[in-house]
């Protein structure tokens, strides 16, 4: 590689800027899909509670990983754990036109918004992630479980 850019003289460095600037457009770009794919309506922890309240029941899925699970046991009243392993029969066993709510305690939401793009490409149609996740929950003062 070295003798391909002694060869190429003065061109190297503006050779080198060049594949630099395309790696890092690159990543721009690979960076920009992925926070485009997990932008969608969220749900504030508000409207889920006044959605529990009137009886709605919508189907709360906790989509920590089991060690955060197990590190903080907390859960919103009535979650379940999901497990991405057997989102086939999730998405079989969901009763149908069901508000469907994903949180977890990632930075974003990334994991829940994740995951609930998942559910919408297998026909799931109301889903949405948690604003904030199990903690802005416990932050608003609402029970929380020991799961």
């Amino acid at each position: 590689m070295l003798a391909a850019l002694a060869g190429l003289g003065g061109w190297a460095p503006v050779v080198c800027v060049i594949l630099l600037a395309a790696f890092v457009g690159g990543k721009w770009v690979q960076r920009w899909r992925f926070y485009r794919s997990l932008r969608m309506a969220r749900i504030s922890v508000n409207e889920l509670k006044r959605l529990i309240d009137v009886g709605a029941k919508p189907v709360v899925f906790d989509v920590r990983t089991a060690t955060a699970r197990e590190r903080d046991p907390q859960r919103i009243p009535g979650a379940v754990a999901f497990d991405l392993a057997q989102v086939d029969v999730v998405v079989a066993q969901l009763p149908d036109e069901c508000e469907v709510i994903l949180y977890c305690n990632c930075p974003s939401e990334a994991s829940a918004a994740r995951i609930a793009r998942r559910l919408m490409d297998r026909g799931v149609r109301s889903v949405r992630p948690l604003a904030g996740g199990l903690q802005a929950w416990i932050d608003a003062g609402f029970e929380a479980d020991i799961g």
